[in-house]
């Protein structure tokens, strides 16, 4: 079996959905693929806040990493993880 991504959709610790994706996609290219799916959960003003500079008054943190390591966690609440398989 090829390397893959394990994409994780979870509602606090219960996990809801899996999907595996090819393993030739980036680091990077998988945590925007995070926050995509992270951004369908929030409004449309948590978005933008989101967005703004971190400097910004009402900058928030929604579409940010949490947390460092394996697996990639992004959101709360409702969130989604990714882990890197070697096959």
């Amino acid at each position: 079996m090829p390397n893959s991504w394990i994409i994780a959709k979870w509602d606090g610790n219960d996990l809801v959905q899996e999907w595996q994706v090819s393993g030739a996609l980036s680091e990077a290219e998988v945590k925007t693929m995070l926050q995509r799916l992270v951004s369908r959960n929030l409004s449309d003003t948590e978005i933008i806040d989101s967005s703004l500079r971190l400097n910004d008054a009402h900058y928030a943190r929604h579409l940010e990493r949490v947390g460092t390591g394996n697996p990639i966690n992004f959101g709360e609440g409702i969130h989604f993880t990714a882990k890197y398989e070697e096959g």
